[in-house]
């Protein structure tokens, strides 16, 4: 979860004395997961690299808000004299883990006193109030920090801070949204809260990086005045689909330039009529194939991960288009692609899909399939096209089949393959395939 406190923590334990004294070489790299990525093409030149300046001393890494797939390059250090110290939002139980959690209402409460008035805490006729405001965050160290920098900028007065009350969006059911001077928050999740509509006052929160909604309607065009916005996850809480409806990204969605990571399943990114890029965006995430255009994708081509989501309807059998027409484009355009992954929504055991093998790039790194209903017949052909494939994800009815013969010099590179959900029996790798899975 984002602001519970991680990367305060890993400065903290980063900054101890004790630990500055027995490392000699202490480095923070808070932009390893996309420094990571940009090498990965070069990945034996870089741990190569890492091994050499690393040799015979103690060093200790911290890597904030990493993914699991980065921390690949690091499996060759010395685990003698190099430690490495992770956060991130996905627990592994591969190494010693240890869990940030929320604040409790009273830890809450004396962190935001704190934060405004010193050790001494809520001067008493602010305390009852200060309470309420503390609850409200929900634990989080970062909206507490971030409410306690705004309250501090305007008059300590209970009339003031009565009417701050009305700003936090976690109110009640549905969620009311009064306009107020919050535009200083950077960080918004209420993914878990349904949104019947998206209140236009989040979008005068201009300082927002980060913003994690629920709503089915459609996304106002305002939403580029979040133009130093990051992140924009925006969820359905049904999957009600109108026939012969497509629902688009508001195309205002170009101009936001610090876009690095765009999850809205069940919605296209619309093809500009203007001369516009995406040059930061590195995640794109529940696009349908009708955003892999040319057009589209080249205006885009620092993508690094990209799922492509199909949603398989009764009356797709009156549509004689093909739901996968144009995803050749994905290697064409997408040079730095490193994970890639298809999904097809509600699959019907009567259909087979395949995605065509030209959409493959070779540098893949990562490839997750699910519910296209291919034989195992094209498995071989994939392996053969993706030399620098590490992880393969079938799920949910990708293939069918209760036997997958695995031919010689296939998935030479494979460490990871997770198989879920589906019919497969028996599988045979002839020898000289599949050399580097970890089983």
């Amino acid at each position: 979860m984002a602001g519970v406190g991680k990367t305060t923590l890993a400065k903290k334990v980063f900054d101890d004395p004790s630990i500055q004294a027995h490392f000699k070489l202490p480095q923070l790299d808070p932009n390893t997961r996309d420094h990571m990525l940009t090498h990965g093409e070069d990945e034996q030149k870089l741990v190569g690299i890492l091994e050499e300046s690393l040799k015979d001393k103690k060093c200790l890494i911290v890597l904030d808000d990493v993914w699991k797939q980065d921390t690949q390059l690091m499996d060759n250090l010395s685990r003698e004299n190099v430690k490495i110290l992770l956060t991130g939002r996905q627990v592994t139980t591969e190494s010693i883990v240890k869990c940030v959690r929320l604040l409790n209402e009273e830890e809450g409460k004396k962190l935001l006193g704190e934060k405004l008035f010193g050790e001494e805490g809520f001067q008493p006729h602010l305390e009852k109030l200060g309470e309420k405001i503390a609850k409200k965050c929900e634990g989080l160290p970062l909206m507490i920090v971030t409410v306690a920098e705004l309250l501090s900028k305007r008059d300590m007065t209970p009339e003031f801070w009565t009417e701050a009350m009305g700003a936090f969006l976690l109110e009640q059911y549905p969620v009311p949204i009064h306009a107020m001077d919050f535009k200083l928050l950077r960080v918004l999740d209420a993914h878990e809260v349904r949104f019947y509509y998206i209140p236009l006052e989040i979008m005068k929160l201009i300082s927002l990086k980060y913003l994690a909604l629920t709503c089915n309607n459609e996304i106002p065009v305002s939403v580029s005045n979040l133009f130093h916005l990051q992140t924009l996850i925006i969820r359905r809480h049904m999957g009600i689909i109108k026939h012969g409806s497509q629902s688009f990204i508001p195309v205002e969605i170009w101009g936001m330039q610090d876009l690095q990571c765009i999850k809205i399943p069940g919605r296209d990114l619309p093809t500009p009529n203007f001369d516009a890029t995406l040059d930061k965006l590195s995640c794109l995430y529940g696009m349908s194939a009708k955003s892999c255009n040319r057009e589209i994708l080249k205006r885009v081509p620092n993508l690094k991960m990209l799922h492509i989501m199909l949603e398989w309807t009764p009356f797709d059998d009156e549509d004689d288009r093909s739901p996968l027409s144009g995803l050749d484009n994905i290697s064409v355009e997408l040079h730095n692609l490193m994970l890639l992954d298809y999904t097809v929504m509600n699959p019907h055991m009567t259909y087979e899909f395949m995605v065509p093998l030209s959409t493959f790039p070779s540098n893949l790194i990562t490839l997750g399939l699910s519910g296209l209903g291919c034989s195992w017949k094209h498995m071989n052909d994939i392996g053969s096209l993706l030399p620098n494939l590490k992880q393969l994800h079938l799920e949910e009815y990708a293939f069918r089949g209760p036997e997958w013969n695995i031919e010689s010099g296939c998935f030479l590179k494979l460490q990871s393959l997770v198989i879920e959900d589906l019919d497969l029996v028996r599988w045979r790798a002839q020898h000289g395939s599949l050399p580097k899975l970890h089983l």
